[in-house]
């Protein structure tokens, strides 16, 4: 409990009004600060939108509260999982500037410890993802631990396309994450050269979907699988958007069963335009893992 009661009184307000909006994320946690409030008590705001606790988290004060909680690691995960969480129902603008100010808190170094960093940085990573914050995305790669920036399983070779790598820079969100699934991992996905891998539950239809930072006219896109268990990624379909949204999907190509470390699918005859790039895996319940999807194309003027 050391350090607790140096937090301001309205840093204290900030953490009880934020810990109430994320119940399930309490619950798991077996040991907490005094300060904060037990899950009997939580439990009886649990029905409240988490709206309505939103004007408490003045960015100033969530500033603050996060330099004081930044060096207890304990502490900090379990915030950080409850602002992400919060976020969610932030309007664009202010959902950006919350996942920036937490992107920001981490790459100030607020631990020097690889396994506390991963800790910290997953639940974050994952907010960013389901919002589709490249910038603040991006900043947290900067944070990796060493072992996801230069993992000790190289990639191997990938077939390329022509113009460019469009996909660098870009960021994946999938259809669910499960407890084989390492958030730090996903940025390497869409690294040539470095490689990373998801994992998610055992989905229906599962699903990655892989954000440009800008629409391209796309060549050719190279997925690579994991080591084992590739009957799962049978009849993948790569898919295309320039919205993104649910009904906005075009088939560009359909594969087969699954029996290779690398595949490649050829574009350069359509040059289809998108700004989303999706894999679907078809049918289910089974779980979905890729450990690189690299899309060539054009970036669109």
């Amino acid at each position: 409990m050391n350090g607790a009661k140096r937090l301001s009184k309205s840093s204290r307000k900030s953490m009880r009004n934020t810990s109430r909006a994320y119940l399930p994320v309490l619950n798991r946690q077996k040991s907490l600060p005094a300060w904060m409030p037990c899950a009997s008590t939580v439990s009886k705001c649990s029905r409240v939108n988490s709206t309505h606790r939103i004007p408490s988290l003045s960015l100033p004060n969530l500033s603050d509260t996060l330099k004081k909680v930044a060096k207890k690691t304990d502490y900090a995960t379990v915030m950080l999982s409850w602002i992400a969480e919060l976020s969610k129902a932030l309007p664009d603008d202010k959902r950006t500037g919350v996942l920036a100010l937490m992107a920001n808190t981490l790459g100030g170094g607020i631990s020097n410890s690889d396994n506390d960093r991963e800790n910290l940085l997953n639940p974050v990573i994952l907010a960013a993802e389901a919002a589709g914050d490249l910038n603040s995305y991006n900043s947290l790669a900067s944070s990796l631990p060493f072992k996801y920036k230069n993992p000790p399983d190289k990639l191997p070779d990938t077939p390329t396309f022509p113009r460019q790598l469009v996909s660098r820079g870009g960021i994946i969100h999938t259809s669910s994450t499960s407890n084989w699934d390492k958030p730090c991992a996903h940025w390497g996905v869409l690294e040539l050269g470095v490689g990373g891998t998801f994992h998610t539950g055992k989905d229906q239809n599962a699903w990655v979907v892989v954000t440009l930072p800008k629409q391209a006219n796309l060549t050719g896109v190279a997925l690579v699988t994991n080591n084992g268990n590739l009957n799962r990624l049978n009849n993948m379909k790569v898919q295309v958007s320039e919205s993104g949204r649910d009904n906005d999907w075009h088939d560009v190509a359909q594969l087969g069963v699954c029996q290779q470390k690398v595949l490649s699918v050829d574009l350069s005859s359509s040059r289809p335009l998108a700004k989303y790039v999706r894999i679907l895996r078809p049918g289910g319940p089974e779980f979905f893992h890729l450990r690189g999807i690299f899309v060539y194309g054009n970036p669109a003027a």
